[in-house]
């Protein structure tokens, strides 16, 4: 599971029939500046897909010899959502928040290895022109060595 696969599936999220609820769903290295970029160009509502961090276990099972490695890979996404300041009124930050975390909770892609996606927390991230916040998510799968 990767970034590329969050952004696809957020990108089908509707505000009403017909209407995309994000003007703009990115998966960028550089999220400061997308931010930046997309609330003062108006793209706003805007989500942000990041992986935050990847987290192997201190346990391995198997063994070199006999069977290969087996040892399970943790994985925490970030969804980013930034509002302009001006749209704040218009849009309900709060439904946002709760349709981000409807569409990805207990997801995983078809062809993927991973757990489905459970929730691990949000907070506020203070940006100059805007409200954003990032909501994330966590899974795992268990990784084999090929030597």
């Amino acid at each position: 599971m990767d970034v590329e696969d969050l952004q696809q599936h957020l990108m089908t999220l509707e505000s009403q029939p017909g209407e995309a609820l994000f003007k703009k769903v990115g998966v960028e290295l550089d999220v400061k500046d997308a931010l930046d970029v997309s609330l003062q160009s108006h793209q706003s509502p805007a989500a942000f897909v990041v992986l935050l961090n990847t987290r192997p276990s201190s346990t391995v099972a198997g063994n070199t010899v006999n069977a290969p490695l087996r040892q399970k890979e943790d994985k925490v996404f970030g969804v980013i959502i930034a509002v302009r300041k001006a749209n704040t009124r218009a849009i309900s930050f709060t439904q946002i928040r709760e349709q981000v975390i409807n569409r990805l909770f207990g997801w995983k892609p078809e062809s993927s290895n991973y757990e489905v996606l459970r929730m691990a927390g949000g907070n506020m991230l203070s940006v100059k022109n805007g409200v954003c916040w990032i909501e994330k998510f966590t899974t795992h799968n268990y990784r084999r060595s090929v030597n």
